[in-house]
C-alpha cells in the first residue's frame, strides 16, 4: 500500500465556504455590484443571449403612447440605450422602472440578499417575474387604449452571464487567498 496524503475536496469546499461567509458584508456588497454591472450589460444589449423582439403591435403602441420618453431635461437617458438605439422597439425599458429597479441599490423596488451561501439581487416589481419567466395575461387596457387583449409575454430573463461568472470567480479567488 503506497503511503500518502489526501484532501477531501468537500473539506476544501466547506473552508471556502466558511471563509467567504465570514467576510461580510463588504464581501456581498462586491458581489452584488458585479451582478448589477451584469444587469445593466444585459439590458444595454437587449439580453445576453439577445432576448426574443417585441411583437410590432407592442412597438406600434409604445410610439402612439409616446414612447421611449426623453428626461426632465430633455435628454436621451444613457441608460435607455439598447444597442445603440433610443427606440419604442427597445425590449424592457419603457418606463426604466424595472431597469432601476434591477441595477441601482436605492432603488426602493431592489431586492438585494445574502444568506445560505448564494448572494443575489432582483426586483420587487410585480411585472419582474413576468418578464423573468414569461407569462400569459388578460390585460384589461392595453397601453392605456380602453382595449382587452390577452398577451403572451416570452420570457426574457436577466442571467449570471460568463463574463460576470469570471468576475466573480477573481473577487473569490483573491478573496480566499488574500482575505479581503
Amino acid at each position: 500500500m503506497t503511503p500518502r496524503v489526501q484532501v477531501e475536496m468537500g473539506d476544501v469546499a466547506a473552508w471556502a465556504n466558511r471563509t467567504l461567509e465570514s467576510l461580510g458584508a463588504e464581501f456581498d456588497a462586491r458581489i452584488q455590484g458585479i451582478l448589477r454591472d451584469d444587469v445593466r450589460a444585459q439590458f444595454a444589449k437587449g439580453g445576453e443571449p439577445a432576448w426574443q423582439p417585441l411583437a410590432p403591435s407592442t412597438v406600434r403602441a409604445k410610439r402612439a403612447a409616446g414612447y421611449p420618453r426623453l428626461n426632465r431635461r430633455g435628454l436621451v437617458p444613457v441608460s435607455a440605450l439598447q444597442n445603440g438605439q433610443f427606440a419604442p422597439a427597445n425590449k424592457l425599458m419603457m418606463t426604466m422602472a424595472l431597469y432601476s429597479s434591477w441595477t441601482d441599490s436605492r432603488d426602493p423596488n431592489h431586492v438585494a440578499t445574502a444568506e445560505e451561501g448564494a448572494i443575489s439581487i432582483g426586483s420587487s416589481l410585480a411585472y419582474a417575474a413576468v418578464h423573468q419567466h414569461g407569462a400569459t395575461i388578460n390585460h384589461p387596457n392595453v397601453f392605456g387604449t380602453g382595449r382587452s387583449a390577452t398577451i403572451r409575454v416570452p420570457a426574457r430573463p436577466l442571467v449570471v452571464t460568463d463574463r460576470a461568472a469570471r468576475e466573480i470567480a477573481g473577487v473569490v479567488t483573491s478573496s480566499l487567498t488574500e482575505g479581503n
